[in-house]
């Protein structure tokens, strides 16, 4: 074991320091050097992207017998572990959530805490102790880019209070330890909101225009909320806010957000963890990694999240600290926060000892309460048995990701016509496809079109967004599905029936089918507007 680098008083200023850790590289020898130099550098934990259940549990434990002090491991689990993990759940996505579970019905609360209690129960026990959600951004852009489905709505009222559920169930006390500490932490993201912005700001920074009364009611509100329920970190978005500060700064980088508001005026005192540093948004063109570390920390940032290149980053922070460069006493309180994080997590259960099935049966049953129904005509729903044609238009990808949704409609005994198009065949087939509905008694539309960084759109790209319109009056019955963003369905008139999915997990396109079918009743609620 290499002992890190330290402070006077015995302080190791890459304890702040949280780098990437791709875990399908754990049993990579080339990689595994790298990470393992990183932990002898003193940084203080990974924010984990990827890999099995075995390989991330097995990896981890080995990581951290070669630290010199307790690692904390953060992940995006916003969908649950599966979201990372191979063999974790998968859960619905929060607006999938809000339709499936209103929290003012003791059903659907119960059940989402039980949704909540899966993400608790599995992160633990893979090694994640710091569970990178809720999403408290309140989604008041339909043009939102990077937000959209992953927020639980439009309403911040409603978007608090799931927050504010999701957070205390995550952070229960485990019945399990005698202290009764919790067996994970949450993390209310991304503060001071971004719902209402229409950049990625993982390409470029947002800009919020509103003045703090309107930030107060609306995109501060869940955030306050989640202080309120004691939670346990705040992820410090990457958007400029100049109500809040006028020079410009983004939240990450900014002492009047975070110093100022959130730790001043609202007494927050928990963890405060910089989005990705790695974010195009964040860093300035040719800024040193160490450099924008350490304004984030100057900000008020515990955590240096996901910073550029960490085999350069964290040495060179580390000499920046012996140097001077970065404030000692600045270092010394968020270690002292780490630490006290660490201290109040209750031992993990083993992987052994979680109910996979029983998970998946609770995701089983939130998902057949997911799918929303908008303008029912009863003459064609549910769907004919005759005379039915599906047409498919994936947007993000050249895999065939419908075939849950088309499978189980198969199963249901409906004699079928289908094509599947994506965003490179939609303006080629277009013409054909036309033709080829005209004929058909009731046509289904199912629309994949997902938020993802990068993608710099909220909705669908050119060819297919010109043929789902096209596709909307093309036959006397149209359902319009959207397994992902339901903004995508916005501005096609009046004529056609929208099914809401919000989500392309798998139980939630079987879903769909069934309530299409008439197998289930459609349950989900309508928590976005599409019209």
């Amino acid at each position: 074991m290499v002992i890190p680098v330290r402070m006077a008083g015995g302080v190791c200023p890459a304890r702040v320091v949280f780098p990437r850790l791709n875990g399908d590289e754990l049993g990579d020898p080339g990689a595994w050097r790298e990470m393992l130099a990183m932990v002898q550098a003193g940084a203080g934990g990974f924010i984990l992207f990827g890999g099995s259940l075995d390989n991330v549990t097995q990896g981890l434990s080995r990581l951290q017998a070669e630290a010199d002090f307790p690692l904390l491991v953060a992940a995006d689990l916003e969908r649950g572990l599966g979201q990372q993990v191979k063999g974790g759940t998968v859960i619905p996505g929060p607006m999938a959530l809000a339709s499936a579970c209103p929290l003012e019905d003791s059903t659907g609360l119960a059940l989402f805490r039980r949704v909540a209690g899966i993400v608790r129960d599995e992160a633990a026990a893979a090694g994640v102790r710091l569970v990178l959600a809720p999403v408290a951004d309140v989604n008041t852009n339909p043009a939102n880019p990077i937000v959209a489905t992953r927020s639980f709505g439009e309403d911040p009222v409603l978007v608090a209070g799931y927050v504010e559920e999701f957070i205390r169930e995550v952070q229960r006390p485990s019945s399990d330890d005698p202290e009764k500490r919790p067996l994970v932490l949450a993390c209310a993201k991304h503060f001071p909101g971004h719902g209402g912005t229409a950049v990625d700001s993982h390409a470029a920074l947002p800009v919020l225009s509103a003045d703090k009364s309107r930030l107060e009611g609306v995109e501060l509100l869940p955030f306050f909320r989640a202080k309120e329920a004691g939670v346990g970190a705040v992820m410090a978005g990457h958007i400029a806010v100049s109500s809040l500060d006028p020079s410009g700064a983004p939240a990450s980088l900014s002492a009047p957000m975070l110093t100022g508001l959130l730790r001043g005026e609202w007494g927050y005192d928990g963890l405060i963890v910089s989005d990705a540093l790695s974010m195009k948004s964040v860093s300035a063109e040719g800024e040193a990694p160490a450099a924008v570390m350490a304004r984030a920390l100057a900000a008020g940032c515990d955590i240096l999240l996901h910073p550029d290149d960490p085999l350069a980053a964290v040495p060179a922070w580390t000499e920046a600290a012996a140097r001077g460069r970065v404030s000692p006493d600045e270092i010394r309180k968020a270690v002292a926060r780490i630490d006290r994080a660490i201290a109040s997590l209750a031992p993990p259960p083993a992987v052994e000892a979680i109910d996979w099935a029983g998970h998946d049966a609770i995701v089983r049953e939130a998902a057949r309460r997911v799918p929303c129904h908008v303008r029912r005509r009863e003459e064609f729903l549910p769907i004919p048995e005759e005379g039915l044609f599906a047409v498919v238009l994936d947007d993000d990808s050249e895999e065939e990701r419908s075939y849950p949704f088309l499978r189980a409609l198969s199963l249901s005994r409906r004699r079928m016509r289908t094509h599947v198009l994506t965003r490179r065949t939609a303006a080629e087939g277009s013409g054909e496809i036309l033709k080829r509905v005209a004929d058909a008694r009731c046509l289904i539309v199912a629309v994949y079109a997902s938020v993802a960084a990068w993608k710099g759109r909220a909705g669908l790209s050119p060819g297919p967004k010109g043929l789902l319109a096209r596709l909307a009056v093309a036959a006397p019955g149209v359902v319009l599905a959207a397994f992902g963003s339901p903004y995508v369905l916005r501005g096609l008139g009046r004529r056609a029936d929208r099914v809401l999915a919000y989500d392309d997990s798998l139980h939630v396109q079987e879903a769909a089918a069934a309530a299409l079918a008439g197998e289930i009743p459609f349950k989900g609620r309508l928590v976005a507007t599409v019209d």
